[in-house]
């Protein structure tokens, strides 16, 4: 398996077996199973049973004053609830707790929208000159 990600000049992996795992470290790291107990460092097991290292462990206060735990990994970002799930899939955006990159996805789309606008503007540019040739040949 070859999933990684480089951040910040590192390479993160993603494996799938502890050998693999082995090998990419050089040592048997401790492997935690349950990952919402993984600390930064830690090396911690998905839902679906792969590989990876927890790159930050945190907490974001609510405004109600409640703290949530949260873990990132090349798998994404999540909260350290029971009810949150981690499948091992490379996330385009692991600071994001969905795991996409939203803000490229919005430009892709208003670009896509500036598109058709020019496109728009063009076939109304192109309509009023038609009419405007049509009534000066009419005029003659």
């Amino acid at each position: 398996m070859d999933n990684y990600k480089t951040i910040k000049g590192r390479d993160y992996y993603l494996c799938s077996e502890i050998e693999e795992v082995k090998e990419k470290q050089g040592y048997e790291p401790e492997i935690i199973q349950n990952w919402r107990l993984g600390n930064t460092g830690d090396w911690v097991s998905t839902d679906d049973g792969l590989f990876c290292e927890v790159l930050k462990r945190g907490q974001l206060k609510r405004p109600n004053g409640k703290v949530d735990d949260y873990i990132r990994t090349i798998c994404g970002t999540y909260l350290c609830k029971e009810s949150n799930k981690m499948y091992g899939e490379v996330a385009e955006n692991i600071y994001s707790f969905s795991g996409t990159n939203e803000y490229r996805r919005f430009m892709d789309k208003k670009d896509e929208i500036d598109s058709l606008k020019e496109s728009y503007r063009r076939s109304i540019a192109d309509f009023e000159r038609e009419k405007a040739t049509k009534e000066a040949l009419q005029n003659v």
